[in-house]
């Protein structure tokens, strides 16, 4: 699920903050490291979260563990009615 919010820095894009649910958010965000070309900026809570420093563009990509059971995106927080 990615978060946007509006930021002078990044405001051509209107996305600056992407935050994505992940079982291993360590090892999600050294793939990511290398494909935006950055770096391993902050590690919060053992490992819980990662925030990877800003991209050229201005975007923060954030990392957050999630079990291996949690909904899918688009499923939090909706019930069936039968």
């Amino acid at each position: 699920m990615c978060v946007a919010m509006r930021i002078p820095a990044c405001a051509h894009s209107g996305i600056c903050h992407c935050v994505i649910d992940a079982i291993d958010p360590e090892r999600l965000a050294r793939f990511w490291c290398g494909l935006l070309d950055v770096e391993a900026g902050t590690t919060i809570g053992d490992g819980r979260f990662v925030v990877l420093s800003a991209a050229k563009d201005g975007l923060t990509v954030g990392f957050q563990r999630v079990p291996p059971s949690a909904p899918l995106p688009g499923q939090h927080g909706h019930r069936k009615l039968a």
